[in-house]
Formats: C-alpha cells, structure tokens, sequence
C-alpha cells in the first residue's frame, strides 16, 4: 500500500494524474482527465464491484457489471450477471447505491418494472430463471432499518430486496 502510495504521489507531482479528497481526514482519489462528476457516487460502486469479484467461487466469472442502466423509468446505479462456467447458469443483481441524501423510491419502481412485465424485453429475460435480486447498499443502520420499512410496505409482488451497508462491505475487503 505504502509503495503504491508513494507511486502515485510521484505521478501526480509529474501532473500524469490528479487527485482530490473529500476531507483532510480521508485518503486521496487518483484521477485520469476530468473529475468524475459524482466522485463518492463512483467510488462506492467500485467497492460494490470489488465485493462481487471478491465473493465469486472458482466456478463464477462476472459476466457484466453494467453501470447508470435504464429501464424504461427505473434507472439501476448497476446490473450485475454472474455466469457459472460449468452450467451457464447466469444469477443477476441489481444495484443500488443510497448515501441518504434522497428519499428512497426505488421500490415501487422495481415492483412496476415487475408488474407491467418490463423486464420481458431484457436481454437477460432469457437466462434468467427468476426476477433479478435488488441489491440496496447504503450508509447506515438507521437508514438501512428505514429502508427496509419501504420494503415491508410497498414490495407489493415479493420481490427481493437485501440490504448491506458500506462500510460492511469495505470491511469485508480488507
């Protein structure tokens, strides 16, 4: 870590990279071209998709970790298909990244996604066995414990939704 530190202290100081940090207490965020325009937004989902890697068996590859995908009305912060190589068998995930700085809505969205049969078009309707899981990453327990309140009252069709924190997931990583 502290080689790599150093490395790109020496690439930013010859101005081959930039950097910023949200706060003098956190770590610097090395950059190529323009600042990212939702730098946390990005980061947090790099961790999301470090835990995925992390998390597939010897028989798992990722087959798409697709970023801002659109449904119609439902955006996904990310869509994910994992393939085991030994059936084809592919599992998918969608992504959703809250930092609580919006009230959350995404669950009436995914349950009319669901109901008017949108996801029939997908090109993954046909790999798949069964509606793609929700995956809620967010910031706190509190907010987690509000958000799984939405989920209790508004998950209309029994869809499933799993709720993990951040900071449990950079933990895991380390």
């Amino acid at each position: 870590l502290r080689k790599a530190q150093e490395r790109l202290k020496k690439l930013h100081e010859r101005k081959l990279v930039k950097r910023c940090r949200f706060s003098p207490l956190e770590p610097y965020c090395y950059y190529i071209g323009s600042k990212p325009g939702n730098l946390e937004h990005t980061l947090a989902l790099n961790w999301v998709y470090i835990w995925f890697i992390k998390g597939l068996k010897s028989w798992e590859q990722i087959h798409c970790f697709n970023t801002e995908v659109v449904y119609g009305e439902l955006r996904c912060d990310a869509f994910v298909a994992i393939k085991n190589k030994v059936t084809g068998k592919i599992k998918l995930c969608f992504v959703e990244l809250d930092r609580a700085t919006n009230p959350f809505d995404k669950v009436p969205k995914y349950n009319h996604f669901y109901q008017t049969d949108g996801y029939r078009k997908c090109w993954w309707y046909d790999v798949a066995d069964r509606f793609p899981v929700v995956l809620i990453v967010t910031t706190t327990h509190k907010r987690a414990a509000n958000i799984q309140k939405r989920i209790d009252a508004e998950n209309i069709n029994g869809l499933e939704f799993k709720t993990v924190l951040l900071d449990d997931i950079k933990e895991e990583l380390q």
